[in-house]
């Protein structure tokens, strides 16, 4: 079981954007911020509303975590 209450700090108040996050590989959810978003969406061509859904795309595509600038902690299962 995985459980999160989000605080929205990035992104609307949405279905969409309810953690967690979920890919073919993981389910993630992160408390905390990601401050390079923005840079992040451009970059790698994402469409991500939420900061904290980097983190997820960045894990199940193998980017280099170090790429990612904030703080928090995440909770995650492998499928």
């Amino acid at each position: 079981m995985l459980g999160h209450t989000r605080a929205a700090t990035v992104g609307a108040v949405s279905q969409r954007n309810a953690h967690p996050f979920e890919t073919a590989k993981l389910i993630l959810a992160h408390n905390g911020g990601v401050y390079n978003y923005e840079e992040l969406n451009k970059k790698y061509d994402r469409k991500c509303e939420v900061d904290s859904e980097h983190i997820i795309h960045h894990l199940s595509e193998g980017k280099d975590m170090k790429e990612l600038e904030g703080y928090g902690s995440i909770e995650f299962l492998s499928k």
